[in-house]
């Protein structure tokens, strides 16, 4: 293997993915280098570690950031492709959100109330997630939003979020794939709470196999899959896709996912 090193942002990590994370890279004898990233300022909250070879940065956004302007390589896998807009484009009605409206943030409440939308669901329309996803009641949103702009928390000029009729979900899954690969997956989720169990059945992995033959916004990703309940039956859907460099594990195999994502950076260089 070449001279890899691992950076892991030990300020955005929860302690049981840092420590399985840094078990995996020990045990593979893999370089590792722990650095704290300012929040929202995108900067080293140290001085960066000397990397000459290939690195994989595991953490924020931010520190993907930081490693870019530090000429580190690859860093990471992120970008518009994992926009929710682009990729429900791609995926069409594999997509759990297909009908779903991007707008600035102040607009996103006009537009559920002029379609008849409620519930709704809201997030960002970008895979860094300035507010999690939410399933809101109308009222319920529009107070929030105007909490946000008393606030002056976001810049409604500038950041677009998707809006779409919220769907009763059972099970949810995630899955690791490097290089068209699942490479471990588990779920994390029943009927939005918190579920974890290993692995899936076989007809996830059948459907995630669909979705990546379909769409992959790039060559190492995360998607999350959910069952939709319906009086029609139960349907599979993408929820979202997710960088590999941020994602939470949950029951997925870290080691698996350290092996597979460091071989194929090895590759690379």
């Amino acid at each position: 293997m070449t001279d890899l090193t691992w950076v892991l942002q030990s300020n955005a990590i929860n302690e049981g993915d840092l420590a399985s994370l840094t078990e995996a890279l020990n045990a593979l004898g893999i370089r590792v280098e722990k650095l704290s990233v300012v929040p929202f300022s995108h900067e080293p909250a140290q001085p960066l570690p000397v990397i000459s070879g290939p690195c994989i940065a595991y953490g924020s956004s931010g520190l993907l950031k930081v490693a870019r302007n530090a000429g580190w390589q690859p860093a990471g896998w992120d970008g518009p492709n994992f926009d929710a807009s682009f990729a429900n484009g791609h995926l069409g009605k594999l997509a759990l959100n297909n009908h779903a409206e991007k707008a600035k943030w102040s607009k996103i409440a006009g537009i559920a109330r002029a379609k008849g939308w409620n519930p709704i669901f809201v997030r960002p329309n970008s895979e860094t997630k300035e507010f999690a996803g939410k399933v809101y009641e109308l009222e319920d949103l529009e107070r929030w939003l105007q909490t946000l702009k008393d606030t002056q928390y976001h810049d409604e000029g500038e950041n677009d979020a998707i809006v779409s009729p919220a769907v009763e979900l059972g099970r949810e899954w995630r899955a690791f794939v490097v290089e068209n690969e699942q490479i471990s997956v588990c779920q994390y989720a029943n009927k939005g709470v918190s579920d974890k169990v290993k692995g899936a059945p076989g007809e996830v992995s059948h459907f995630i196999t669909q979705v990546i033959d379909k769409y992959s916004p790039a060559p190492c990703f995360v998607v999350d899959i959910a069952e939709t309940i319906s009086e029609s039956g139960q349907e599979l859907r993408v929820v979202e896709f997710n960088s590999i460099n941020s994602a939470g594990f949950y029951l997925c195999d870290t080691k698996i996912i350290v092996e597979k994502l460091s071989a194929y950076v090895d590759e690379l260089y």
